[in-house]
């Protein structure tokens, strides 16, 4: 069996093809001249299932296409790629992550609206969800989820992603503490990237003195 096409769907849905027409799909943005200049040239005609050889000559920028590889072995081995892992649970956790278009300190969306969010998405079935922390004042994000758990309770578990850098600004290590205490007695699970996305010190350092769970 070898690779005969790969194909980036709207900009983000990975398809790889073989000759065997065997078809596995994988997610990640890749640009069309990237696709058509590296990804292609160093991997049609391979064999899809030497992943660990493919990884040394490029496979590992592309996660997507490598996901989509796995899909076809496991396709091709008639079990899911779980199990071919030796992997056992059968079900996983999810949690939605929920971001708006619009300004970028999301001052569009009021805590009142994501709670009434939070609420829709609980009575689809949800159990977690996930906010961003753009707001220009880092308190109203804390505003944003004790009217979240006002509504939903103990029933949604939510949690709080900064996001790094991205939102245009880092917070100093005063701001990410305070956040992450208020957060804290709200019950929130987890605090997402208050540092520069890498920062692992300052992240370790806040980590070590709340109980709220710092992640990356």
């Amino acid at each position: 069996m070898r690779i005969t096409t790969i194909e980036v769907l709207n900009d983000t849905f990975i398809r790889v093809t073989t000759d065997e027409g065997m078809v596995g799909h994988g997610f990640q943005r890749l640009a069309a001249h990237v696709v058509e200049d590296v990804v292609r040239p160093a991997l049609v005609g391979k064999d899809p299932f030497a992943i660990e050889r493919l990884l040394q000559i490029g496979l590992l920028k592309w996660l997507g296409v490598e996901h989509a590889l796995w899909d076809i072995v496991g396709k091709s081995a008639g079990l899911p790629v779980y199990k071919l892992l030796g992997g056992d649970k059968e079900r996983i956790k999810v949690y939605l992550t929920c971001v708006w278009e619009g300004d970028a300190d999301q001052s569009h969306i009021t805590p009142e609206q994501q709670a009434e969010q939070a609420v829709a998405y609980l009575e689809k079935g949800y159990k977690a969800m996930k906010i961003r922390a753009w707001r220009l004042d880092p308190m109203a994000d804390v505003a944003a989820v004790k009217a979240i758990k006002d509504a939903v309770g103990d029933r949604m578990d939510v949690m709080v992603d900064r996001t790094a850098q991205y939102p245009g600004s880092v917070w100093d290590y005063g701001t990410a503490y305070r956040v992450a205490r208020e957060l804290e007695d709200l019950g929130a699970s987890w605090l997402e990237e208050p540092f520069h996305r890498g920062d692992v010190v300052e992240s370790a350092r806040l980590a070590e003195i709340v109980e709220l769970p710092i992640t990356g």
